[in-house]
């Protein structure tokens, strides 16, 4: 790996934290325009929880609205909601779309195969019925939920894990939800009618081009850190990795231990930075953010007192309160019986970062509810890792 100036370049914990914050548009100076340059920058939103999405641009837009992320994923088609890097869910650009296909395809496509041979659908009852679903949605024009499908096509059984093993495939697309926002039922309609010039693309070169676009808005990263952001297997990175060469610049950061790395074209811009001419920055980031779930090793923004309580058995984050980059904090939304925005902090915080943290629980509880709610503060909270699955959805519900 290229060194700088004769020797690996070192970095403070906090100004890498800073480096990163600004990339990911989580500063006041860099906050975004619109959604599609966020969901670029980022190499996309995870968009696992339909709420995520939406808190994610919240926190990293200047008045943003629901209806922005709306008009870019149903109107304006510059986004896509796709299941990819890990095997999650994420919203995707148009420019990402064929590379996040091409590079995970081969290792989302065997577990949904094999779900659906737990439902006792073959492959032979797969072409079947796909074949079905496609003429009755090409027939129709509209986008269907999967209940619709079934009772139009006249199919015998949940049709579920069929169109999600579509989606994977790039025959189906996610499309709007049934109901509201929150709804974690969509419909769908046939990939091709809306990206109709997606085309395919060679595997290594799109895991080369996912690679550099992760060292792009990650860095600085370990290789531990990409395969677990990507899901895919070391053996496939480490042919990209060297791939690129020049481009990727090896990094030091005082009080981390192993290699990490960054883009070169990041390396000028990591020796400018000032952190400590910067004011204090606090975010409410929701469960699955990519701040958080971009790397593997959380130490440098999360104690490890704490991370029982941001971080669930898989692996998986809660919604976190950030003030400069480090974890000071979970948050959730309480819809009944009272609507709130509830707080739960790990340690003393100034007046002045409360009055932030205060400011950013009315800007999500403004989009949660359309009107402002009270900040509710709670005093503890069960560690994640004791819980189900999904209590990073809702991590402060049983402290009530």
């Amino acid at each position: 790996m290229r060194k700088t100036g004769g020797a690996v370049l070192r970095l403070p914990d906090r100004q890498m934290r800073r480096h990163i914050l600004a990339k990911q548009h989580l500063t006041p100076r860099t906050a975004g325009a619109n959604t599609d340059v966020i969901a670029e920058d980022l190499v996309g939103l995870h968009a696992t929880g339909t709420t995520s999405p939406y808190l994610q641009l919240l926190a990293r837009m200047t008045g943003f609205r629901r209806s922005d992320l709306d008009q870019a994923l149903y109107h304006d088609r510059a986004l896509a909601r796709v299941r990819c890097m890990r095997g999650t869910v994420f919203v995707v650009t148009r420019a990402l779309l064929p590379i996040v296909l091409a590079a995970t395809r081969r290792s989302i496509e065997p577990p949904s195969t094999r779900y659906l041979a737990t439902l006792g659908v073959d492959v032979n009852d797969f072409r079947r019925l796909s074949d079905r679903i496609e003429r009755e949605l090409e027939r129709t024009g509209e986008a269907l939920s999967a209940a619709e499908l079934r009772l139009r096509t006249g199919a015998k059984t949940s049709l579920s894990g069929v169109v999600n093993l579509m989606c994977d495939q790039a025959r189906l697309l996610r499309d709007r939800p049934v109901g509201t926002w929150k709804s974690r039922t969509f419909t769908y309609r046939r990939f091709r009618e809306v990206f109709p010039h997606v085309g395919s693309m060679d595997e290594d070169h799109a895991v080369r081009l996912l690679t550099d676009r992760y060292l792009r808005a990650h860095g600085p990263v370990t290789m531990d850190d990409l395969v677990w952001w990507s899901g895919l297997a070391h053996r496939k990175l480490q042919p990209a990795f060297k791939d690129l060469g020049d481009a990727i610049v090896k990094v030091e950061i005082d009080g981390a231990t192993g290699e990490y790395f960054v883009h070169a074209d990041e390396v000028s811009h990591l020796s400018r930075a000032a952190p400590a001419e910067m004011p204090t920055v606090v975010s409410l980031l929701p469960e699955l953010d990519p701040y958080p779930m971009s790397r593997k090793s959380r130490d440098m923004i999360v104690g490890p007192e704490q991370k029982p309580y941001t971080t669930d058995r898989s692996g998986n984050v809660t919604s976190l309160i950030v003030v400069d980059g480090r974890v000071a904090g979970v948050w959730d939304i309480s819809e009944t019986p009272d609507p709130a925005v509830r707080i739960h902090l790990f340690d003393y915080r100034p007046a002045h970062v409360l009055d932030l943290i205060q400011d950013q629980a009315d800007r999500v509880g403004q989009l949660w509810f359309e009107r402002r709610v009270p900040t509710r503060a709670i005093a503890s909270m069960a560690p994640l890792h004791t819980r189900s699955a999904g209590a990073v959805l809702s991590p402060l519900a049983e402290t009530e």
